[in-house]
């Protein structure tokens, strides 16, 4: 038998049937660019199931500088972000972000 969810309207048509997993949200937690690279330790989370988003901090930018975001992994039982290391010819700032990570 299947779980999810089944709804019908008064005439007993059904309306919605959803078996998909819905996602759940285990953090929120602010890369701050002061790092190269970090890890974020969270045990539930998993490589197979693990999701992550991540918003910069702001929308301030000075012409003429390169803003990096950090490039995330997910693996079994945490997050790394490493930020890329730049060109060299142009100033590269790391960008602050919220991260949010989840199951699916």
């Amino acid at each position: 038998m299947s779980q999810g969810i089944e709804v019908w309207n008064a005439s007993g048509q059904k309306i919605l049937s959803v078996t998909d997993t819905i996602t759940r949200v285990l953090g929120v937690v602010t890369i701050d660019g002061t790092q190269e690279s970090g890890t974020i330790t969270t045990p539930e989370i998993t490589a197979a199931r693990g999701w992550s988003f991540s918003l910069r901090t702001t929308t301030a930018f000075p012409g003429g500088t390169i803003y990096v975001l950090p490039i995330i992994t997910i693996n079994n039982g945490s997050i790394s972000y490493v930020y890329s290391a730049g060109d060299g010819f142009r100033p590269r700032v790391r960008q602050s972000v919220y991260l949010t990570y989840g199951l699916r």
